[in-house]
């Protein structure tokens, strides 16, 4: 989150959150694995998650095809930009704005 913390209040439903290590991009060959998962947690109504770029790099869903999640996203301070990879073979696709 380009040096922000960033807290998650789910509001409705849940939230899924995957955290991988930061990919080594000095590594030359870090791009023939898949990035590496640290942990899996589920948020439900009324709680909160925190993560910093200190912490990986994660990824945030709602894991529920009939079910609607809501959730309040606060940045500190705020950002513009930040990087996304593909899970699959570490490559950094872009940055996403907001």
């Amino acid at each position: 989150h380009a040096g922000s913390s960033c807290w998650v209040k789910c509001l409705q439903g849940t939230l899924r959150e995957r955290r991988f290590a930061f990919p080594d991009l000095s590594d030359s060959n870090h791009h023939d694995k898949p990035l590496e998962l640290i942990s899996d947690c589920s948020v439900t109504r009324g709680q909160v998650c925190y993560i910093n770029d200190s912490q990986g790099i994660h990824e945030m869903g709602n894991p529920s095809s009939d079910e609607v999640t809501v959730t309040l996203h606060v940045y500190c301070p705020a950002y513009y930009s930040c990087n996304a990879f593909n899970e699959l073979d570490q490559t950094q696709i872009g940055r996403a704005h907001v």
